[in-house]
């Protein structure tokens, strides 16, 4: 059996009636062009579950006519493994799922493809976010956020943040990033839900999903974003 044919038989074991589904659909009234992405971050071997995402991906843009992007998020440089990202797109080729773009596959129009060459414009708006009173530094420690989930645990709540940093003045808060101190920049929000709007979608995000935008760690100011709750 083909690499191909074999691997959409194996995945379609692990979801029998969505691969056949996602290949009829399409989007009949669009006046954009489809534009999916796959994301993998390159911190080891890539699991199965990925390689579907990406399947899923790839045929919804070919039943669309439209673009699949790869992206690679590589800010987690904690967990970062050297050659993972190769080995992914690898993978990919070796399944036939080849993007039309991004990164390993020859770029593209609206690259950079790696998060961590996109650090500048992720500061640049968070910044812009802090300005307008819409998001804040927070200095708390990874040890205090622990603390933090471990005593909500035992009270059976959700984990969340406390905003313990929220009313802390701007000046204080500029004065401690000068001294280059570790922080993250969370969005305000408020005590039940905040309202983003991105084109004409308007979202409503619980507040336990209020996590941060960007990590600066000491003076090294290695950015970190987390874009999945945008």
């Amino acid at each position: 059996i083909p690499r191909w044919e074999y691997l959409v038989s194996a995945l379609i074991k692990m979801r029998p009636t969505c691969i056949s589904r996602l290949a009829a659909t399409s989007i009949i009234a669009s006046s954009c062009r489809v534009r999916v992405r796959y994301a993998p971050s390159p911190t080891g071997y890539l699991h199965l579950g990925g390689l579907r995402t990406a399947l899923f991906n790839y045929l919804f843009a070919k039943r669309n006519n439209g673009d699949f992007v790869l992206r690679i998020e590589d800010t987690d440089r904690a967990r970062f493994v050297d050659g993972s990202g190769e080995q992914i797109a690898d993978i990919l080729r070796w399944a036939r799922i080849e993007p039309t773009e991004g990164a390993y596959f020859g770029g593209g129009q609206h690259g950079p493809y790696f998060q961590s060459q996109r650090t500048d414009l992720y500061r640049e708006k968070a910044a812009e976010l802090v300005d307008r009173g819409e998001a804040y530094p927070c200095f708390c420690s990874t040890e205090r956020l622990s603390r933090l989930r471990d005593e909500l645990s035992r009270k059976g709540m959700p984990s969340t943040y406390d905003r313990h940093c929220r009313s802390i003045p701007k000046d204080e808060a500029q004065r401690r990033i000068s001294m280059g101190a570790p922080h993250v920049i969370r969005f305000k929000g408020n005590a039940n839900s905040f309202k983003s709007i991105f084109n004409h979608l308007c979202l409503s995000v619980p507040v336990r999903l209020l996590k941060y935008m960007v990590k600066v760690e000491g003076r090294k100011r290695c950015c970190s974003v987390w874009s999945k709750q945008l």
